[in-house]
């Protein structure tokens, strides 16, 4: 058995335009540090083999120093390193890859046709493929099946189907068919848990970081335990900030009290948006309440504004018959029939103003 650290898109000098220039600065310097964080684990967890499977960095020619810390960083693993570069840090021959000095341990794929490294010692052949442009058009495992005999494990930067064609687009048949113990993927930014193709576990790790309000919750690496015919996987989350984004029914409810629930670690970066029935929101003064609860807040107003469900009842309109044969039916014993008439009341309100449902902003 071998044990496997695999991680991908680090996005290593992402803009990180959604926070303002002073805590982008900041943020970008939190995504280096998560490289030493991963580091570190590695050799807590004294793996064999770390799968690093591309978009290290968030373009091919990231800031000064950048490549020459991650290539630092790795050189104090102490186990084998493998890059398989992406489609946003793909290899070319001015990217860090080639123009970086990287150490013993770190082995960086750079066609865009599966290779293949043999580690006799472990038993363990580890292939990988690089993007060398921003588009993989054809998928790298079409028509290919392992040769190794003992254990088999892949590093990949992949879309699995067809949804996105230009970013090596990989079939599960393609999987079942490669012979491969563990695939380990990059390119979807979340952690997609283990899955198996024929006798092949593959999984995406997802990213080391959130970035944005569309990498939202815990991000972090996987530990694969792999043996032939067999992988096990634990997700370590790494996150130092995670990102949330919330939409907060207020009707009818005290905004302040909701958003005391809600926001509830300082470290971590909040997009929320207010929906519902309600007088309009003082943005400002909750801004001032709250932005001091998190490293970054947004709130964003979406509600609609608070009426009389029943103000209308009785005019000659369609609403107006309705409405009142409605309240008509609440007057009964009948506490459940009540109940129904309200709610109906509700949802007819809210589908004649166009509403997604009551009490909800226009669509």
């Amino acid at each position: 058995m071998i044990k496997i650290l695999h991680a991908a898109d680090f996005h290593l000098d992402s803009p990180l335009a959604s926070l303002s220039d002073r805590k982008a600065v900041r943020r970008r310097g939190e995504l280096r540090l998560a490289v030493k964080a991963m580091v570190e684990l590695s050799l807590e967890e004294e793996v064999d083999i770390i799968l690093l499977s591309g978009d290290l960095f968030d373009s091919d020619a990231p800031f000064g120093g950048t490549g020459k810390m991650l290539a630092e960083e790795l050189g104090r693993a102490g186990a084998k390193v493998f890059i398989a570069p992406g489609n946003h840090d793909y290899y070319s021959p001015t990217s860090p890859y080639a123009l970086e000095k990287w150490p013993e341990n770190v082995h960086i794929f750079t066609k865009n046709t599966i290779e293949k490294v043999e580690l006799p010692q472990l038993e363990t052949t580890v292939y990988g493929a690089a993007f060398t442009a921003q588009t993989c058009l054809q998928s790298n495992l079409a028509g290919f099946t392992a040769e190794g005999s003992g254990i088999n494990v892949m590093a990949l930067h992949a879309a699995i189907g067809t949804a996105e064609e230009r970013y090596n687009p990989v079939t599960t048949e393609q999987i079942a068919a490669s012979g491969i113990d563990y695939l380990a993927l990059g390119h979807t930014h979340d952690y997609s848990g283990p899955r198996t193709a024929g006798k092949t576990v593959y999984a995406y790790s997802g990213c080391i970081e959130g970035r944005g309000f569309d990498e939202t919750g815990d991000k972090g690496v996987i530990i694969a335990e792999v043996e032939k015919g067999r992988a096990s996987l634990r997700f370590v989350p790494m996150s130092m900030r995670r990102y949330h984004r919330r939409e907060l029914d207020v009707t009818g409810a005290d905004i302040s009290a909701i958003l005391e629930n809600e926001i509830t670690c300082a470290e971590d970066i909040y997009r929320i948006y207010l929906t519902g029935s309600a007088e309009q929101p003082d943005i400002p003064a909750l801004m001032a309440r709250f932005e001091n609860k998190a490293y970054h807040i947004e709130i964003h107003d979406r509600t609609s504004p608070a009426r009389n469900l029943w103000d209308r009842a009785g005019e000659n309109s369609l609403r107006g018959v309705y409405l009142e044969k409605l309240r008509a039916a609440m007057e009964t014993d009948d506490k459940a029939a009540a109940q129904n008439a309200a709610l109906a009341a509700k949802f007819a309100a809210a589908a004649l103003d166009g509403l997604e449902r009551p009490g909800g902003g226009v669509k």
